[in-house]
């Protein structure tokens, strides 16, 4: 082996040396146990923007990151690095409700996960705001609610108006039927009484035109 092939090989390995033993002094256990101390003071928090033009808008606040540490939200494309922040803290402006799940990473160690932190931000129901909602309020129906969290399409949205419409029908049909009901429980011996007078008045009218007729 010639001298630069000794030179190479011996740098590359010092340079695995130096890697293994800067990984294990960022990577060993007592490091990992206070990265995750450090992770565990970061919070992620969630306000609804009441300034906002458009309903059910939020910030989302992260306080607490360090510059060991970057936070990536893969399903919504979203990633924080400390660079970004005021002195750790991050707040992404105008989120729409959803479920988020934020994942810390710990950029010394490979980029090692380190803690999870997951976020189910309400949706707004825009479907609300239908006319057919008008007088309906959220906890008569469901689906009228603004902050209603089940499963809508607007055909669900169609159905759900229409058998609340359909319920309300029968609801009042009923309601009449037992007022009259009770109206004539409550006045049964008085409109028996005023049938019976009737019903003598027009006896007596009708004798007195009999005799008429016979005289």
């Amino acid at each position: 082996m010639n001298i630069k092939m000794r030179f190479v090989v011996f740098f590359c390995l010092a340079f695995l040396f130096m890697n293994q033993c800067v990984f294990a002094a960022y990577c060993g256990k007592d490091d990992f146990e206070r990265i995750k101390n450090v992770a565990n003071d970061i919070s992620i928090e969630y306000s609804l923007r009441e300034d906002s033009d458009v309903k059910g808008m939020y910030d989302i606040i992260v306080t607490g990151l360090t510059s060991e540490l970057y936070i990536k939200e893969t399903s919504h494309d979203i990633v924080i690095a400390y660079d970004g922040t005021d002195n750790g803290t991050y707040i992404l402006e105008g989120i729409s409700g959803d479920n988020y799940t934020f994942e810390i990473y710990y950029e010394r160690c490979a980029s090692t996960l380190v803690r999870t932190i997951t976020l189910n931000v309400p949706k707004y129901n825009s479907l609300s705001e239908s006319p057919l909602c008008d007088g309906i309020s959220g906890e008569d129906l469901d689906v009228c609610d603004e902050w209603y969290q089940g499963d809508l399409d607007e055909d669900k949205f169609n159905e759900s108006i229409e058998e609340y419409n359909k319920n309300l029908q029968k609801e009042q049909t009923e309601e009449t039927f037992n007022k009259v009901i009770e109206f004539f429980k409550g006045n049964f011996i008085y409109m028996i009484s005023a049938i019976a007078i009737v019903a003598a008045i027009i006896i007596v009218i009708y004798i007195k035109k009999k005799r008429s007729a016979l005289d």
